[in-house]
């Protein structure tokens, strides 16, 4: 294994996907380390199967990529040693002190290692504060913490003050004042001579960190019930194995944990709802009466940091990705047969979005001051369900909105982002505007314009042709013979078209062939040279989502179960520029993910079923 260095000027490691560097990316100078060879057993040792999982991938599959995403990030920072030859531990046990007698006890305010296990004369430097009633560093015979010895008493500031360790000790736990609730702060800080043997013992170094993964602007109530406001805000389903502990303002109105069977709303275990009243709460795993068929927790805070700054999550942050991923990392056998069936099955799933055009104006309106295309809270969404699970987009364009926003007048800063992201984002044809379908009174000259009007734009926006979507659902479903050859014939043209969710006719479809379709998901058009590819009941008509995906897997969908053509439109989870995505679409379509995956479904697009 060849491990790299890093100069002064790279950046700190950041994640997007929630894993944090294992030991820090700089030393109590603020200096950037060099990726040293003192942790490269560890490294070994620690990741042998992220390595593994990484090395036995095989072929690219869209639904998999985050496994190498996490095998990559986990591999990469773990390898960060400090300049000066020690190695930054993370306090990772949020909500803990070490009290008068050296023991670990609840309390929101402090945080604290886990057990590290130490050599005889090990060299320790410490730096943070504490308050009357915890210490900084104390040692122990066994790793049940027997024998405490305080080594670094409570109300004391330090400032990197080395501690050797005696005979008697042969585990270390360290702890502090958690910043944020101190005035005028010292961060808390432990490194430890890098030739520690014992930390490949320290396992749970590898896996909690604290986090705040409040994404949504509404809250689950007493009766478990999502319920908007503009003051309270909510999580992701997390999985009941990941949840470590939370530090979270409540309401009586309000259950601050809430547990469920599957990753669906309707799915809440009422009973068990944690309605804790108004107050700091502190929940921890330990004290938890978790129901048997429990399988995922929501947690609900107030959102108004100006007086709720410190709520928190701690998870088992390899839990909770094995969770979202649907696999288990430790089961190379069971990834491999999961990627050879993904990879071999002829069943797919699409999801799209018809009448896109709000995400472009606030994407202009906002381009001074958003840094990404996924500043945008609607395509901020879709990527949290992306990274999560795998699953591809298309948005099916305006090139005028009700509102008078111009699709070509969209600012061409974020090109390279969507060129970047174009393996899973993708933009089609939709129609001039809400009045204009592609019927007898539209001229195919008329029809041939505006889809070229929308190849230019886009091309434009996204940096290229890579991010175009060349199956796609017009408006109304509508489009005579001769002006979907000239959208065929142009530039770019189509090659296939989305039809409706519903019994009606579409484009020039004769009765025998869209009732055909209506049963059977896809037809051939040999003599046009189209394939089309039936759009299932668009998710805002669909009351319950589990109920909507079960059906698909009984007898009277077997003919129409092959090719799941999901849509909505983006008024359903982006309904107004600059503002805020509906959460209830935002969760059917991750459920719709999630099922997909279980049930042996690959993410894909029509058109490339076609090209294929």
């Amino acid at each position: 294994m060849t491990l790299k260095t890093i100069s002064a000027t790279d950046k700190p490691f950041t994640s997007a996907i929630g894993l944090q560097p294992i030991w820090s990316t700089q030393n109590t100078q603020g200096q950037i380390p060099t990726r040293g060879l003192g942790a490269e057993n560890i490294v070994n040792e620690n990741f042998s199967i992220l390595e593994q999982v990484k090395a036995d991938k095989g072929g690219s599959t869209k639904s998999l990529q985050q496994v190498e995403d996490l095998a990559n990030l986990a591999i990469d920072n773990t390898r960060q040693i400090a300049i000066d030859g020690t190695i930054n531990i993370l306090f990772t046990r949020i909500g803990y002190m070490l009290n008068s007698a050296g023991q670990p006890t609840v309390s929101g305010w402090y945080a604290i290692t886990e057990p590290i296990k130490v050599n005889k004369g090990t060299s320790i430097y410490y730096s943070g504060q504490n308050g009357a009633s915890g210490n900084a560093l104390v040692g122990y015979s066994d790793i049940n913490l027997n024998n405490p010895v305080i080594l670094l008493g409570s109300s004391g500031n330090y400032n990197n003050t080395n501690v050797i360790t005696p005979n008697e000790v042969n585990y270390i736990i360290a702890g502090g004042l958690r910043p944020e609730f101190v005035p005028t702060p010292t961060p808390i800080s432990l490194r430890i001579d890098s030739g520690l043997s014992g930390l490949k013992e320290s396992t749970k170094l590898l896996t909690n960190r604290s986090q705040t993964p409040f994404v949504y602007l509404n809250y689950i109530n007493a009766s478990g019930v999502v319920t908007s406001s503009t003051d309270w805000t909510r999580t992701y389903f997390i999985d009941i194995n990941a949840f470590m502990n939370a530090y979270v303002w409540g309401h009586s109105s309000v259950s601050n944990l809430a547990y469920y069977t599957d990753r669906d709303l309707s799915t809440n275990i009422t009973a068990s709802n944690m309605v804790l009243g108004a107050g700091w709460h502190f929940i921890d795993r330990s004290t938890m009466t978790i129901p048997a068929n429990a399988k995922y927790v929501i947690i609900s805070t107030s959102k108004n940091l100006s007086y709720f700054p410190n709520t928190y999550i701690t998870l088992n942050t390899i839990a909770q990705m094995q969770s979202d991923i649907s696999i288990n990392t430790s089961d190379i056998s069971t990834i491999k047969q999961s990627m050879s069936a993904i990879n071999s099955t002829s069943k797919f799933m699409h999801m799209s979005f018809d009448d896109t055009i709000n995400v472009f104006a606030d994407l202009t309106a906002k381009a001074s001051t958003y840094t990404s295309i996924f500043d945008n809270p609607f395509f901020k969404a879709i990527k949290g369900i992306h990274d999560r699970h795998g699953m591809v987009f298309s948005f099916y364009c305006w090139l005028e909105s009700p509102t008078g926003f111009i699709l070509s007048n969209t600012t061409t800063k974020f090109a390279n982002e969507f060129k970047a992201n174009s393996n899973w984002m993708k933009f089609g044809f939709h129609s001039r505007n809400t009045s204009t379908s592609y019927g007898n009174s539209i001229t195919p000259e008329t029809a041939k314009a505006d889809y070229d009007s929308f190849i230019t734009s886009i091309v434009a926006i996204t940096g290229g042709i890579q991010s175009i979507d060349r199956a796609v659902r017009l408006h109304n479903f509508t489009g005579v013979l001769a002006s979907m050859k000239a959208m065929r014939d142009t530039n770019i043209g189509i090659i296939g078209l989305l039809t409706a969710d519903d019994s009606r006719d579409s484009y020039f479809l004769s009765v025998a062939d869209y009732t055909y379709i209506n049963a059977h998901d896809r037809i051939i058009d040999t003599v046009n040279h189209m394939r089309f590819f039936k759009s299932e009941k668009r998710l805002e008509n669909a009351a319950n989502i589990s109920t909507y995906l079960s059906d698909f897997l009984t007898p009277s969908f077997a003919n129409m179960s092959n090719d799941l053509v999901l849509f909505t439109h983006e008024q359903q989870i982006y309904p107004t520029v600059s503002g805020v995505v509906t959460t209830a679409m935002v969760d059917k379509i991750e459920a719709c993910a999630s099922w997909a995956y279980n049930n042996g479904y690959r993410f894909d697009y029509p058109m490339n079923v076609v090209l294929r």
